[in-house]
């Protein structure tokens, strides 16, 4: 229920307010369906559980966890991501879980695995096997983020020269040099493209405007309009194509057209294989 809700506790009415929410549609839902499982995802992007209970034992909980070096410019271990961070910030998921007697599934993880320097994609595997090796620690269940991209995250990509990445590939890099992406750009600065409107809105503002608030309002603003106007000639890049010829260009999709990234599944096959080992009587 609710899908990574953005408000952090329930000290804040608004959330508090989703707190409610969510148990008044479990009860609904049971009313109809005794038999099905309830994921309850937390407040604050999947990581704050604070008000919300297991409404019966038919409910899981739902926590998603994202690490800085997963997707900064960084390299791992540092101060900010390493095993004991990655730990430590999923603590409050695992004790509220805990405490309530509900099971846990971490529902989001991963890291961007096809950007950055090779010493960073390596770093970043290894952010996922602490994190794995964390989930597997507390006997929580975890799927991650994400089967198939564009070439950010994904565990398999279209290869370059399939149909869907070539006709897409003129907004892609237009996307990408107007660096509009929230999540693999280069942050509310917005880079070259905007940082000089940001560098003269703060020093016209002084004191009184705060510089980072400035960044994130401002830059999220520019950003998230300017890549709105790229869903037009993103959606043109199909037009006048067939059924048949979606259909057809969609197939670049399959996995058997597509590149995988056989160091992270290398990974996610080693604790499956830990995980079968553990379980055999």
């Amino acid at each position: 229920m609710i899908r990574r809700p953005p408000r952090s506790t329930p000290s804040n009415s608004s959330a508090a307010s989703d707190v409610y929410k969510r148990q008044e549609v479990g009860a609904a839902i049971r009313k109809a369906d005794q038999n099905h499982i309830i994921f309850v995802e937390g407040n604050n992007y999947g990581r704050d559980f604070e008000g919300l209970a297991p409404f019966d034992d038919k409910v899981v909980f739902a926590s998603h966890q994202y690490v800085p070096g997963a997707y900064e410019p960084q390299p791992y271990p540092d101060d900010v991501t390493n095993p004991d961070t990655i730990v430590e910030t999923y603590r409050a998921c695992a004790e509220y879980a805990s405490q309530a007697g509900a099971p846990m599934w971490c529902g989001e993880f991963g890291v961007q695995g096809h950007v950055g320097s090779n010493e960073m994609r390596q770093g970043r595997l290894r952010i996922v096997d602490e994190q794995i090796t964390n989930f597997e620690r507390l006997g929580h269940s975890w799927s991650m983020w994400t089967y198939k991209d564009v070439g950010v995250m994904g565990l398999a990509v279209p290869r370059p020269d399939t149909e869907y990445m070539t006709r897409s590939a003129p907004v892609r890099k237009l996307k990408d040099d107007l660096e509009v992406d929230e999540w693999t750009g280069p942050g509310f600065l917005g880079g070259d493209t905007f940082r000089p409107m940001l560098q003269r809105v703060a020093a016209l503002g002084g004191p009184a405007l705060e510089r980072g608030e400035i960044c994130r309002v401002l830059g999220r603003q520019c950003r998230d309009g300017i890549a709105r106007l790229l869903l037009r000639p993103f959606a043109e890049q199909f037009e006048g194509m067939s059924k048949e010829q979606l259909d057809q260009m969609m197939r670049s999709w399959r996995l058997e057209n597509c590149r995988i990234h056989e160091e992270m599944v290398a990974i996610l096959r080693k604790h499956r294989a830990v995980g079968a080992t553990e379980k055999t009587p």
